[in-house]
């Protein structure tokens, strides 16, 4: 989807608009970077070796683990988070050494059972149910129909709390679907932890 949380380990980070270089580090223990792909193409370039851990959020999902709307974090697609987790920060040393994926699951599982707090936002809640269950071809104005709510305050749900317009989720929807039309099989407005 749209939303990552990338945890680096003995790595350095630099971020440009179009490009992410990540370069062997050890003096740098960890990096966390929040991207949020909204359209544009990226090119990463790597140097070295590093681990890197990334959280993948479906829409709306990152939404339950932050205090405030997505688009106050930051108008940039991809930016340094540190501060984030920073109260973690012994946790994520120990998340680099854990040995098995179940391991290093169950801690992200604690981190982000400790930073959960509720999202309810009905109508971008049944906008993003709508684009999801059409595979991203219904209309602006059928969405207006369908939710009884007007064109502009759709809009303003969308960039508010998914930081990009209708038509941009739109098309990351269909693109998604023709990757994995399957996922879109059994979908549910609400998930559980693990699928968000």
């Amino acid at each position: 989807y749209r939303t990552t949380l990338n945890i680096y380990f003995d790595a350095q980070v630099s971020i440009a608009p179009l490009q992410r270089t990540i370069s062997h580090n050890l003096n740098n223990r960890h990096s966390v970077i929040f991207t949020n792909n909204k359209s544009s193409f990226k090119r990463a370039t790597l140097h070295g070796a590093f681990n890197i851990i990334g959280v993948i959020f479906k829409p709306l999902g990152f939404n339950h683990f932050i205090s405030q709307e997505l688009f106050k974090l930051s108008t940039q697609e991809a930016f340094f988070f540190d501060d984030y987790l920073k109260e973690f920060n012994e946790d994520l040393s120990f998340l680099k050494n854990k040995s098995t994926i179940e391991e290093k699951s169950n801690l992200l599982d604690q981190i982000f059972k400790q930073k959960y707090r509720e999202f309810s936002a009905p109508v971008i809640t049944n906008l993003v149910y709508e684009i999801m269950s059409s595979k991203g071809t219904i209309s602006v104005q059928e969405l207006e129909k369908k939710l009884k709510t007007s064109r502009r305050t759709l809009l303003r749900h969308a960039q508010k709390h998914l930081n990009c317009s209708i038509s941009n989720f739109k098309q990351i929807v269909k693109f998604r679907h023709t990757l994995d039309p399957v996922s879109y099989t059994h979908l549910r407005a609400h998930e559980t932890r693990h699928d968000l």
